[in-house]
Parts: structure tokens; C-alpha cells; sequence
């Protein structure tokens, strides 16, 4: 189960990246000006909360079960195990 845990919030992880990149974007490219601070608040909120989700004890339990398991891992799993724990160090 945990693999399917750690896919999941992994895919949860890189929905609150795409909104923020889709915001960004809106704003760089016509955002009306009388609506920037309300992306600006918005991008604040996603941004945080991606960031306690990169950080958390959930997240760091999960690599630990996981690479505990990497001799049974399939090879994108175990990629994807990789570039995270890549990204959470360069944090």
C-alpha cells in the first residue's frame, strides 16, 4: 500500500506545481492588473501549502518505507522515489 500512498501524494504534490504554474503564467501573460493581489494571495497559499507537503513527516516516512522496500520497487517507482528525495534535498 504504500507505493500506491506515495504515488498519490506525489500526484498531489505536482497538481498544486501545475496550478501554480498555470497562475504564474496568467499573470505574466494579461492578468488584469485589479486582479494581481488576488494571485498574488493565492499563489502565497498554494506555495505554502506545496511546501509543508515537500517537507512533512509524512512524506519522509514514506521514502523510508519505501527505500526500505527498493529491492522490490518497480523502475519507475524507484525513479520516481529518486528524483523526489533529488528535489527534498535541494530544499
Amino acid at each position: 500500500m504504500t507505493v500506491q500512498q506515495f504515488t498519490d501524494y506525489v500526484k498531489k504534490m505536482q497538481h498544486y506545481e501545475e496550478a501554480l504554474n498555470v497562475i504564474y503564467w496568467d499573470m505574466r501573460t494579461g492578468a488584469p492588473k485589479k486582479g494581481l493581489a488576488q494571485r498574488s494571495e493565492v499563489i502565497g497559499t498554494l506555495s505554502a501549502s506545496l511546501f509543508d507537503m515537500q517537507t512533512s513527516d509524512e512524506l519522509g516516512e514514506l521514502l523510508v518505507a519505501l527505500e526500505a522496500q527498493k529491492a522490490d520497487l518497480d523502475y519507475v517507482t524507484l525513479r520516481l522515489v529518486e528524483e523526489v528525495k533529488k528535489e527534498l534535498r535541494s530544499k
